[in-house]
């Protein structure tokens, strides 16, 4: 959560309860990051109509075969589980999956390796994988992106996470895991608008979330910010575990110089900070 206080004479409260939030407010407004990576024109949609694990129109079938920019639509009539006999292949570049049925596919790793993103921006829509250990392994040279429809896997990050439909600055979004995510070391990127039409990108964590080590990384747009204005970023339903990287800062805002935010990170805090 970011929290909007006087700029002078400002102190974090300390937290000594079970924390599950992560409140946050930085003035980092700059243009869009080189290795910001949207998902804009897609080439191609890649269809996988069965449950087999391997073969055509197989989801196996659907990675070896997409190239960057693709999708792959899950379209198995009644749904159903596919059941891998080996790792399925890297993801090395930009792609997106995407379940149109209401009978939903899942992938089951049956004692398998996770499903594992090298590079690119990868929107996993509303992907289920199951299994023993993290089920999505992000490495630091992937980008992590999603808004509204809900992972269903232990996720494992360690590049970028950018809620929204691509990490594009601006594109605001909430990114949804029902399951555990480890963004340790990662940097999440997070879009901050106020006014009348307020809104903010949220990670909501249906399980437990680590932060250890993660930087966060705010862009703040409008003026219309108060003190006492937060913003919840990071939210988890079991808890947020661990301290991120940059807990201690504060920031300015471009917009108001009389201004700061601090990042707070406790919902059992009767107040994440004190005023002046």
């Amino acid at each position: 959560m970011f929290s909007i206080v006087r700029q002078t004479g400002v102190t974090q409260a300390t937290c000594h309860g079970t924390c599950r939030e992560i409140t946050f407010r930085f003035a980092l407004a700059a243009a869009c990051l080189a290795t910001c990576i949207p998902i804009g024109a897609r080439a191609a949609e890649i269809e996988v109509i069965n449950l087999n694990d391997s073969g055509p129109n197989s989801l196996r079938d659907a990675i070896e075969n997409a190239a960057s920019g693709d999708r792959i639509v899950l379209n198995v009539p009644g749904g159903g589980t596919i059941t891998m006999l080996s790792d399925l292949p890297e993801i090395t570049d930009s792609l997106s999956f995407t379940n149109p049925k209401v009978s939903a596919v899942v992938i089951d790793r049956n004692g398998n390796g996770p499903l594992r993103v090298t590079g690119g921006a990868i929107h996993l829509a509303e992907l289920q994988v199951t299994g023993a250990g993290p089920d999505i392994v992000l490495s630091p040279a992937a980008t992590l992106i999603g808004n509204i429809e809900q992972i269903t896997a232990d996720v494992t990050a360690s590049g970028r996470i950018a809620p929204g439909s691509s990490s594009s600055i601006g594109d605001v979004g909430e990114l949804i895991i029902e399951g555990d995510l480890d963004a340790s070391n990662s940097i999440i990127l997070i879009d901050v608008r106020s006014g009348p039409a307020s809104s903010n990108d949220m990670i909501r964590v249906i399980g437990t979330a680590d932060v250890t080590g993660a930087t966060l990384n705010p862009t703040f747009a409008g003026s219309a910010y108060s003190v006492g204005d937060t913003f919840t970023v990071i939210d988890a339903s079991a808890s947020v575990n661990g301290i991120i990287a940059n807990a201690a800062e504060t920031f300015s805002l471009p917009s108001n110089p009389f201004l700061e935010a601090s990042i707070g990170q406790c919902r059992s805090c009767p107040v994440p900070f004190i005023l002046p």
